[in-house]
């Protein structure tokens, strides 16, 4: 399936049910997808992503995802739900409102800084 057939699919999907109100993406590789998918959608979706990606830094900072998971890829992806479930459910305050240098994470325009400057300095 070509990204133009997954991008359609996607916006079908959320043209036939106006109760979708945001979406989780598997992966970072994926946001291209979305991103073609809701060209012609015209309600605003709030954007998850399990994983993190350098190139979606600056996403993240502008407000159009809302969190991404700096979960060390293959060693710690099994967390990354029971993260979204504990940063929902403590008000955005995994590790105290501080990035965990250790990862899991849940990264989100507050905290990017803070772990790029953690990742450049090869704490995570």
């Amino acid at each position: 399936m070509s990204v133009s057939d997954k991008a359609d699919s996607l916006r079908k999907a959320i043209a036939g049910d106006k109760q979708v109100d945001s979406i989780l993406l598997a992966n970072p590789k994926l946001v291209g997808v979305f991103n073609k998918a809701r060209e012609n959608v015209v309600r605003n979706l709030t954007v998850g992503v399990l994983g993190y990606s350098e190139s979606l830094e600056n996403e993240l900072r502008n407000g159009n995802i809302l969190f991404m998971t700096d979960n060390q890829e293959a060693m710690q992806v099994r967390y990354a739900v029971d993260m979204l479930g504990t940063f929902l459910t403590t008000a955005g305050r995994v590790g105290n409102g501080t990035p965990i240098l250790t990862g899991p994470d849940i990264v989100t325009a507050a905290t990017v800084d803070a772990v790029v400057l953690a990742r450049q300095h090869l704490l995570r």
